[in-house]
Formats: C-alpha cells, sequence, structure tokens
C-alpha cells in the first residue's frame, strides 16, 4: 500500500499509532469484506490512512493493518528524509517539522 513521507514518519514518530477495523460492507463487490483503518490513539478520532474493504474477516484487516505499522516503524527513513530535503526550501521543511511536532501534541 503506498503512503507518503509525511504518513510515514507520523506513523513512525508516534507511539499512540494504533490499528482498527471497519466493516462489513453492506453492498456492491465488496459485500461482506472489512477495511482496515490506522489512527493516531488520540481522544478524537484522527484517521491516518484506511484500506477498501479487501479483507475477508476482522481478524486478517487487523493483521495487516499492524504489520503495516510494523514495516513502516522498521524503515530507516533518514536517507529518504534528507534526499525529500534537499529538494526542498528551508522555510517548507521547517512546515514538515511542525506538522510532525504537532501530531505528537497532546490535546
Amino acid at each position: 500500500m503506498p503512503v507518503s513521507l509525511l504518513t510515514a514518519l507520523t506513523i513512525q514518530n508516534n507511539p499512540e499509532v494504533y490499528c482498527d477495523v471497519g466493516g462489513p460492507a453492506k453492498k456492491g463487490p465488496e459485500k461482506g469484506k472489512y477495511m482496515g483503518w490506522i489512527m493516531l490513539g488520540r481522544d478524537r478520532w484522527h484517521p491516518l490512512l484506511n484500506t477498501e474493504p479487501i479483507y475477508d474477516t476482522k481478524e486478517e484487516a487487523l493483521a495487516a493493518m499492524e504489520k503495516f505499522v510494523a514495516d513502516i516503524k522498521a524503515l530507516d527513513l533518514s536517507k529518504e528524509t534528507a534526499e525529500i530535503k534537499s529538494h526542498i526550501a528551508p522555510e517548507h521543511q521547517k512546515v514538515i517539522g511542525d506538522v510532525i511536532a504537532l501530531s505528537k501534541k497532546e490535546p
């Protein structure tokens, strides 16, 4: 599943990331299938990303989301971050840092 670097950094830098499941879908070709969610563990519902309803069971959807989070947390994003920073104006680099810092801040 493709994910933006900013979302990957948010997942890596927040210990309060959690996974959830939605569904089953009630109609269409996805009827009976489940979707996975990755969210920040805040008092408010703050989704980071979700899938289409493609999983046959809740357990399958949850396992896929947990594996995805573990895979993202295991990545070394420092190289990618450095490469991207070399193409971004300094004032925009600060904005990216501010967004990550705000995502960690308690409400």
